[in-house]
């Protein structure tokens, strides 16, 4: 879960464990009127022991996108 009030950046990260086809999505919202969402998915049959690695790389990733997320209008 992430907050941020200053700028008005609200969000939730989801990480499946196992073979599914989206291991790691998150939400971010400012509450009124914007809504941002992504997914990490891969174009491959899911395999959680081979793509466990590459998960966690870009897991780091994109919560570094996460917590320095701004909204422009």
């Amino acid at each position: 879960f992430w907050v941020n009030d200053s700028i008005k950046v609200y969000g939730l990260a989801y990480e499946i464990k196992g073979n599914t086809a989206c291991n790691f999505a998150f939400t971010l919202t400012d509450s009124t009127k914007h809504f941002f969402s992504g997914q990490l998915l891969f174009q491959t049959h899911p395999n959680y022991d081979s793509l466990s690695p590459s998960i966690k790389f870009i897991k780091k990733d994109i919560e570094m996108i996460i917590s320095s997320f701004q909204w422009t209008n």
